[in-house]
């Protein structure tokens, strides 16, 4: 089967350096089960907020994987904002268009398009119905809840015709979709409240996954984390991620605690995997301690390692519907 994967904000294996996100998980295994895949993304890299191409270009990955790059009109740096939502709405229509100009053989059997943009979803819940093709949606954020959420006194109120468009194009979009997916049951059950009908056995949750043919030999592994400063006779408490402004905001108490740690002895080390915006700030707030380190982000393979052998994992999340309700495949 041809099997059409729609998702904007994730690398692509034309980036350098990509990480493998659900996507690329998913086109990997239907590659390796003999289907041929087609990806459909923006020109602009959501991660690095720059531009991949000029303009629309298709790679060709392998003889069966193929990437369709749709030209980002709107480019943003700022990852919430008025230009984000600009760019997945002219790029959406820009999208259909391409649909639109394919021709018979290049229709897919199936399309599975991921959240968080609802007009993503609506262009190809069209298109599938248009062409009788099975149409999925993988809800991944909880669009527009979270901006309902989020919004603050007047700003509800500003916001208030897009959360409704957003909904409308959910309700379509689900209505035309074949089966529901998320990536807990929590988000199964958000888009599928708005389809309005009970849930069938092809509506389930599937957890982010960890791609497994990243882990290298022990013995390497071993060796690799040494080399960083890590010593596997202490207890260690490990965290992997973006150190983003949340991070920051709540190191406070992870700092109270592994401060209290060094003074008591306790044999334990705390290792920041990640980079990110608050990078530096957060380094600089725990440079007094000698039992917190920092190895920038690290390979999959050397962290799965990493993970095996520690006693606790970090996780920091928003006090926000969507985080709250998802699983991290980093703990």
């Amino acid at each position: 089967m041809l099997i059409w994967l729609v998702k904007f904000e994730e690398d692509l294996p034309i980036d350098k350096n990509p990480y493998k996100h659900r996507m690329t998980m998913l086109a990997e295994s239907l590659l390796r089960n003999g289907h041929k895949v087609t990806r459909w993304a923006s020109s602009h890299n959501h991660n690095l907020s720059k531009s991949r191409s000029k303009g629309s270009k298709i790679f060709d990955v392998s003889e069966n994987y193929k990437i369709h790059l749709i030209r980002s009109l709107v480019h943003y740096n700022k990852r919430a904002g008025i230009k984000r939502l600009l760019n997945i709405y002219i790029s959406s229509f820009l999208m259909f268009y391409k649909f639109l100009k394919c021709s018979k053989n290049e229709r897919p059997d199936i399309i599975v398009c991921s959240m968080p943009s609802p007009i993503n979803c609506l262009i190809c819940a069209i298109y599938s119905y248009i062409f009788n093709i099975k149409f999925v949606i993988d809800a991944r954020d909880m669009w527009p809840e979270v901006f309902i959420n989020e919004a603050k006194n007047y700003k509800k109120i500003l916001i208030l015709p897009l959360t409704l468009l957003m909904r409308v194009e959910l309700y379509i979009s689900t209505i035309l979709a074949d089966a529901l997916y998320g990536i807990t049951e929590n988000f199964v059950d958000y888009i599928l409240s708005f389809s309005k009908r009970k849930k069938s056995k092809y509506d389930q949750s599937f957890p982010i996954g960890f791609d497994r043919s990243f882990s290298y030999p022990e013995k390497e592994s071993e060796m690799f984390w040494q080399d960083k400063g890590i010593n596997f006779e202490k207890k260690i408490i490990y965290f992997a991620g973006e150190i983003s402004s949340t991070v920051f905001d709540a190191s406070d108490i992870v700092k109270r605690a592994m401060k209290k740690a060094e003074i008591n002895n306790l044999d334990s080390l705390l290792v920041f995997c990640g980079d990110g915006i608050m990078l530096d700030s957060l380094k600089k707030k725990m440079s007094e301690l000698k039992n917190v380190i920092f190895v920038n982000r690290v390979e999959p393979g050397y962290l799965d390692y990493l993970k095996r052998r520690s006693t606790i994992g970090l996780l920091c999340i928003s006090n926000r519907i969507d985080y709250e309700s998802s699983l991290s495949n980093k703990i």
